[in-house]
C-alpha cells in the first residue's frame, strides 16, 4: 500500500505534466518520422528526377537518329511516287523483247515467221512450214502464250518458195488488255 501525501492539485498537475511529455515525445516522434519520410521521398524524386533527363537525353539522341533517317523516307515515298507514275504509263505497255522471246520458244522447229503485224490489240502472223500439222501444232503452240487469245487460222496453203514445196499459212491472235499487263510487262508469264 502507498500513501501519496501530495495535495490532489500537484498530482493532477504531475499528471498532466506527463500528459504533455508525452504528448510532445509523440509530437517530435512523428515530426522525425515525417522529416525522414520527406527526406527519403525527396531522394527518391531526385531519383526519378534524374532517371527522368537520362530518358529525355536518350530521346533526344533517338529523335537526332529518327532526324538523320528521315531523308530515306522520303525518298522512298518520292520512289513509290514515281513507281506508281512508271506503273500507270507502262500499264498498256508491251515488253516487245519478252514476247518475241515467248514466240521464239514456242514456234516448231520447221516453222518459219516472215512477218508479224500489230494492229490494235491484234496481232497477224505470216510464214511458211512444209506441212499442215506443223501450221497446227504453231496454232497450238501459240494458244501457250498467255496474253494472247483468239488465235485463229486465216488461210493455209501449198505454194512454191524457191523450188521448193512449202505450206504459207496466214493467223490472227488477240492480245489481251489484263493478260499484257500480267504477263508480258511484268515479265511474269512464261511460254509452256
Amino acid at each position: 500500500m502507498s500513501i501519496n501525501l501530495l495535495p490532489e492539485e500537484i498530482i493532477k498537475k504531475r499528471r498532466s505534466e506527463k500528459r504533455l511529455i508525452y504528448f510532445g515525445l509523440g509530437a517530435i516522434i512523428l515530426i522525425l518520422v515525417m522529416a525522414v519520410t520527406f527526406a527519403g521521398l525527396n531522394w527518391r524524386i531526385g531519383q526519378e528526377e534524374d532517371a527522368l533527363e537520362e530518358i529525355k537525353a536518350e530521346q533526344q539522341k533517338v529523335n537526332l537518329e529518327i532526324t538523320n533517317y528521315k531523308i530515306y523516307e522520303e525518298r522512298q515515298a518520292e520512289l513509290q511516287r514515281k513507281q506508281g507514275i512508271l506503273n500507270t504509263a507502262m500499264a498498256n505497255e508491251i515488253n516487245w523483247d519478252k514476247f518475241l522471246n515467248e514466240i521464239s520458244m514456242v514456234i516448231p522447229s520447221n516453222v518459219w515467221l516472215v512477218s508479224m503485224n500489230l494492229d490494235g490489240e491484234s496481232i497477224a502472223y505470216q510464214g511458211y512450214t512444209f506441212d499442215f500439222p506443223s501450221v497446227a501444232k504453231w496454232l497450238i503452240r501459240l494458244d501457250e502464250i498467255k496474253p494472247l487469245s483468239n488465235i485463229w487460222l486465216g488461210s493455209a496453203s501449198k505454194a512454191d518458195l524457191e523450188d521448193q514445196d512449202v505450206i504459207q499459212f496466214n493467223s490472227t491472235s488477240h492480245l489481251s488488255e489484263t493478260q499484257t499487263a500480267e504477263s508480258v510487262s511484268s515479265g511474269e508469264g512464261a511460254a509452256k
